[in-house]
């Protein structure tokens, strides 16, 4: 099997043919948050090639059958774009979304999560270097998943081979793949849309439409962490839990203690000099 075999499955999922190359293990991922959250999250599902074509049949006939051409939980969320028309519509949302989860139960394998909290961001570069080698809370948090699902891979009987395609557009994409090279080599990560989008000169881009999976894990993370922050001890929103019961690889937290670890592992990372 040919070493591009995974590029191909992973960014054309049921549209691969004979004719392109493909991988056995894939892992989409999206991420959430920002500067007006305060934090930023990563986090991804981890899949074979097979069960991940077949999640692009089930998931583009999960959406025709609602009549929408793409799942954006934003646009859900708040009830816009193709969305709505469900405005107030309490039932079809909750069966939409019971729909939604149903598929990514049955067809991803594993979940990743990261989160990062930017006070501690901060507070680590300002004394150490950092943002010289991993330049942002999304970098961080990239990289850690990525990290964390090449260490399940290498422990695993039998590990594979495993490609990471990341949504296109995320807030800082050099400073990502700068990490991978961080410490030791990690694969270059694919960037993909979504969901179809028009380029520039008026050409399409094809959406991959397992990252609309990620983008709804990446929310309900979001969301919960923004809502214990408000109240502690609140009760995990039904959607996240139902995501969680799929087996987890890891769910890394970047704090105090793993920061200062971080920075004292990662060369040529050095304390800043004092002014």
């Amino acid at each position: 099997m040919s070493a591009l075999t995974h590029i191909g499955r992973a960014v054309w999922g049921a549209r691969y043919s004979a004719d392109k190359e493909f991988a056995l293990l894939t892992c989409y991922l999206d991420e959430a948050g920002g500067e007006h959250e305060g934090f930023t999250v990563v986090c991804g599902w981890v899949s074979t090639v097979a069960l991940w074509e077949q999640f692009e049949i089930d998931w583009k006939l999960f959406l025709a059958s609602y009549k929408v051409p793409h799942f954006h939980m934003k646009q859900f969320s708040q009830s816009v774009g193709p969305f709505a028309k469900w405005k107030n519509r309490e039932l079809i949302r909750k069966a939409f979304m019971r729909d939604a989860l149903s598929i990514v139960r049955w067809r991803a394998q594993r979940w990743v999560l990261c989160y990062v909290q930017h006070r501690l961001f901060e507070m680590a570069d300002a004394r150490y270097m950092l943002t010289e080698t991993l330049s942002s809370p999304y970098s961080v948090a990239g990289r850690a998943c990525v990290a964390q699902i090449d260490l399940w891979n290498r422990q695993e009987p039998r590990s594979e081979e495993i490609k990471f395609v990341f949504e296109d557009g995320g807030p800082d994409k050099g400073g990502l793949l700068a990490a991978m090279n961080v410490s030791y080599k990690m694969p270059d990560p694919i960037f993909a849309p979504s969901r179809d989008i028009k380029g520039k000169r008026g050409e399409i881009r094809r959406g991959v439409v397992q990252l609309q999976a990620a983008d709804l894990l990446a929310y309900e993370l979001r969301k919960h962490r923004r809502e214990f922050a408000v109240r502690s001890g609140r009760p995990t929103r039904k959607s996240f839990y139902e995501m969680l019961k799929v087996r987890g690889i890891a769910m890394a937290t970047f704090h105090e203690g793993n920061a200062v670890q971080l920075c004292q592992l990662e060369k040529p990372l050095k304390l800043r000099e004092a002014t």
